[in-house]
């Protein structure tokens, strides 16, 4: 127990000197900060896609966003539809792209029903970009590799903040 505690105190020690630009094992003085050069600081990237968890969220959030609602209408038996979950959504170029739209994925044959038939979807997956009102911009059918999804997904947006504007 001992040692822990004194292992985590050095482990603080060394990360508290870190940041303040100065070495522990030494007694050198701080960095002088107008000659010292830092790199920019930025926000970390997401590593997946935040899905929302129902319609009326998604309705909501796109509202208050200005953005589309991008609606990955699946069923669990599509094979398909299950590719585009392992191969398309985790890819870096989509889940940035999927950063100008609201994303929710919704099973079609069970929540997902009335989009079924509100918006005539004969197939799975469906890939659908509504507006906050459930105006349709968009429909992208079957699976879709990335490199193709991620501008589709983009062209939607670029073109929905266009006629907004």
């Amino acid at each position: 127990m001992q040692i822990r505690l004194l292992a985590t105190r050095a482990l603080a020690a060394g990360m508290i000197a870190a940041v303040i630009g100065c070495d522990s094992s030494s007694n050198s003085k701080p960095a002088d900060p107008k000659t010292t050069t830092t790199a920019p600081q930025s926000a970390a990237k997401p590593t997946r896609i935040e899905w929302v968890k129902d319609l009326d969220t998604a309705k909501t959030l796109a509202k208050q966003s200005g953005k589309l609602i991008m609606i990955d209408v699946f069923t669990t038996w599509c094979g398909p539809c299950k590719m585009l979950d392992q191969r398309t959504f985790p890819d870096p170029r989509v889940i940035a792209a999927a950063g100008r739209v609201v994303p929710l994925k919704s099973n079609g044959e069970l929540e997902g029903r009335s989009l079924v038939s509100n918006y005539s979807i004969r197939g799975y997956p469906a890939i659908l970009f509504v507006d906050a009102n459930g105006k349709l911009h968009g429909m992208v059918m079957g699976y879709q590799p990335p490199d193709v999804l991620a501008p589709q997904i983009t062209k939607f947006a670029d073109d929905f903040a266009r006629s907004r504007s």
